[in-house]
């Protein structure tokens, strides 16, 4: 039964082209749409599984490297999914302040890893001394009128919205 599956699935054929602007064209248009739209992104673990290995410091840290990994990949998935999945856009995106680093965390990023956050604060002693900071902090101000700015001007450059929540890599 099993491998008659697999020859039947093996046997189709797909117009990837044809598949990605329906979907495209169901995301936008939900209330006419001929199908369920699919969205679905392909992560950083799997680009490290697709490519790998390399210097995930680099990658996190070098754009030039990071943009080169994400052509090599894109060259795959394209021939094989028909789109591709990473962004190779030489004008980066502006990124604001995670709310965690603002709280006192700190982004940490090793090899063979991905960025993870941990506790600025060693010890109970420096408690104190951050709340103080925190009390002089105004959060309406950790969304700068600068970022705003780099915002609307990267949209005008690119023509691509940016939503807040969805910035960083």
């Amino acid at each position: 039964m099993r491998k008659g599956v697999l020859k039947l699935i093996s046997n189709i054929k797909l117009d990837l082209e044809a598949f990605w602007q329906e979907n495209e064209y169901c995301i936008k248009n939900f209330d006419k749409k001929t199908r369920i739209p699919i969205h679905f992104w392909l992560d950083d673990h799997f680009l490290f599984e697709l490519i790998g290995p390399f210097s995930t410091v680099k990658y996190y840290t070098d754009r030039t490297f990071r943009l080169a990994i994400h052509k090599k990949a894109n060259d795959i998935l394209e021939k094989e999914l028909g789109k591709r999945f990473y962004s190779e856009e030489e004008l980066e995106p502006p990124e604001p302040a995670r709310f965690e680093v603002v709280m006192g965390s700190k982004v940490v990023i090793s090899e063979e890893g991905t960025p993870w956050l941990e506790a600025a604060i060693d010890s109970l002693d420096e408690v104190g001394d951050f709340i103080k900071k925190l009390e002089k902090i105004e959060i309406k101000n950790v969304v700068t009128s600068e970022l705003i700015e780099a915002k609307n001007s990267y949209e005008l450059q690119t023509g691509k919205k940016l939503r807040w929540g969805s910035m960083t890599r």
